[in-house]
């Protein structure tokens, strides 16, 4: 896939005017709307990207290759491509389930962009 097409293909949405910027992503077998009962909560004081992940029935089924997403850490560089396509140096993360672990891979990858 594209990195430059990344950021559309992953449904990415951005909510809220705070000047920090946090980013929800979803579990296995969800989407995004999984926050939504939180979000109006977290966009008073925080900058929000929601995205799905490949995996999510949200996206299209063209954008997920087997040969591809064979490791979490391709989850992980999906990531960090998107918050890269947005210009993100910093944020907080919050993953949900496999999601999590896909953060902390990131994280290790890049120690400067996420912050916990």
């Amino acid at each position: 896939m594209d990195s430059g097409l990344l950021s559309g293909a992953l449904n990415v949405r951005i909510v809220g005017s705070g000047d920090r910027v946090l980013v929800l992503s979803h579990g296995f077998g969800g989407d995004q709307s999984m926050w939504h009962c939180i979000l109006p909560y977290l966009e008073a004081n925080f900058k929000v990207i929601l995205f799905d992940m490949v995996f999510s029935g949200k996206v299209h089924a063209k954008h997920f290759d087997f040969g591809r997403y064979n490791s979490l850490s391709v989850y992980a560089t999906d990531l960090l491509t998107v918050l890269e396509e947005l210009k993100i140096e910093k944020c907080l993360y919050v993953g949900h389930s496999v999601s999590g672990m896909v953060g902390c891979l990131a994280a290790i990858r890049s120690q400067t962009c996420l912050k916990s």
